[in-house]
């Protein structure tokens, strides 16, 4: 999977390739969708573990998180 990063401190604009823990975690997304993930560094290279879709994040406001409340 490729994510395209937002900057955010001290990480500009990427685009940065993970692996994927569990390929259902992927259905139903499209190229372009907006996500909030969890990723571990694992032996194999880093590894998305949590991935759901999220709100697009607004200028100056706080981003979605995929944590649940």
């Amino acid at each position: 999977m490729r994510l395209k990063l937002l900057p955010g401190g001290k990480i500009p604009f990427t685009t940065v390739t993970f692996r994927v823990a569990d390929p259902s975690l992927v259905l139903g997304l499209q190229v372009g969708d907006h996500v909030g993930f969890v990723a571990e560094a694992r032996p194999e290279g880093n590894t998305v573990v949590r991935l759901r879709a999220v709100s697009p994040c607004a200028r100056f406001q706080p981003c979605s998180t995929i944590f649940d409340d």
